[in-house]
């Protein structure tokens, strides 16, 4: 009896200590997940408490100044400092606050993935930067004397498919209707270009549309499949998504658009309405590891990188910002915005410094005050004569 009630003892022994382990593992697996939905840096010092004062008193004033409910901004300088920042409401009618890892509609950030997949299929060889649009799509009206080059970097001249009010009118009555790239493509068609191709430089949505009919048509897969095999998962970007339905998945705040002096939940909405000029979902973490790789030319050839910062003179009135394939340089940042289906996002990194600076709205931002500005402000505070600064 003695040695059977021993071993049943220890039996409860290293069953108890089992548990324990296993409690033990799980309560650290717990802490270390939910540290994602709020955490604060781990990965550089403090700014002073001046610069960090500035910065707070700056994210107040774009805030007020845009009417924005919530905000995420996110500030790395190695050997500097490091400051992010959570504010303001995620959803207006529960009051939920901001958080660091809410997943937002990133716009025009799309353009960088699209742009990323179109230079891996040239280092590939199954198409050059030079090759005619017409090759991949040949039904599409004077495709012959587009080259894909001028697609990447807005000089084909092809309308503006959002700018088209026909198109304005049916996103804004009906947000969860179901687009072909085809019938976007339709609307720029409609329209008379802005110039001949190579004549000019003019942003144009269409132009991305048309890079990922390009994609499908010469992988045979959906351009979300490409994005995600070829982008997010060797970068492991866990909460970026190009998704097929109008829901945002995963924790995520509402997106708001002012529309006849009230805010309006624009949160579902189908992303085919921008297709690949603006579908993609992420949240600050992933846009700070993105924008890194853009500017380190992660995932692309060095030579296809060197072509991507071929920079082409933008009309964007201020001198500052000049645009390559798929990315954007504005005065030595390099990144891209987005500003559309109710949110704003700004993300750009600097190489002499290694600064990265990420900026969310969760509202479509106005002409006065967008996240680009935001982000020039901030910039000016922690590397004051390297910013551009844009009113």
């Amino acid at each position: 009896m003695a040695v059977h009630t021993l071993k049943k003892m220890a039996r409860l022994e290293a069953i108890t200590l089992l548990l324990v382990l296993v409690t033990f593992i799980f309560a650290l697996w717990f802490s270390v997940g939910m540290m994602g939905f709020n955490r604060e840096p781990r990965d550089g010092a403090r700014f002073s408490p001046e610069v960090e004062r500035r910065l707070e008193e700056t994210l107040t004033r774009v805030m007020d100044e845009g009417e924005v409910p919530g905000a995420v901004v996110g500030i790395w300088i190695p050997g500097q400092g490091t400051w992010v920042k959570a504010r303001g409401v995620s959803d207006i009618a529960t009051g939920a606050p901001m958080d660091l890892s809410d997943r937002v509609r990133i716009g025009s950030m799309t353009k960088t993935y699209v742009a990323t997949v179109v230079l891996q299929l040239v280092g590939e060889g199954k198409m050059s930067l030079e090759d005619p649009l017409g090759v991949f799509i040949p039904w599409f009206p004077g495709g012959q004397g587009i080259t894909i080059r001028q697609l990447l970097n807005h000089t084909s001249g092809l309308f503006d498919f959002v700018s088209d009010q026909e198109f304005d009118e049916l996103v804004t009555s009906d947000p969860l209707r179901k687009w072909k790239p085809e019938e976007l493509v339709a609307y720029a068609v409609a329209n008379p270009p802005y110039f001949e191709p190579g004549a000019g430089w003019r942003y144009s949505n269409t132009n991305y549309v048309l890079l990922g009919m390009v994609v499908e048509a010469l992988t045979g897969r959906p351009l979300a499949v490409e994005v995600t095999n070829r982008v997010i998962k060797p970068l492991g970007l866990s909460a970026t998504r190009y998704p097929d339905g109008p829901e945002i998945e995963g924790p995520h705040s509402a997106g708001y658009d002012e529309l006849d002096g009230a805010l309006v939940d624009w949160t579902n909405l189908d992303p085919s309405a921008g297709g690949g000029s603006a579908a993609m979902i992420s949240n600050l973490w992933d846009l700070k590891t993105w924008v890194e790789a853009l500017g380190h030319g992660r995932l692309v050839e060095p030579g296809l990188q060197a072509e991507r910062l071929r920079w082409e003179t933008t009309t964007d009135g201020t001198g500052q910002r000049t645009y390559g394939l798929g990315l954007l340089n504005f005065a030595g940042f390099v990144g891209h915005d987005g500003n559309a289906f109710g949110y704003g996002v700004s993300a750009y990194y600097h190489p002499p410094t290694r600064a990265t600076i990420v900026v969310i709205f969760n509202k479509v931002p106005s002409v006065e005050m967008n996240t680009n500005i935001a982000f020039s402000r901030f910039a000016g505070i922690v590397l004051p004569g390297m910013s551009p600064y844009v009113e």
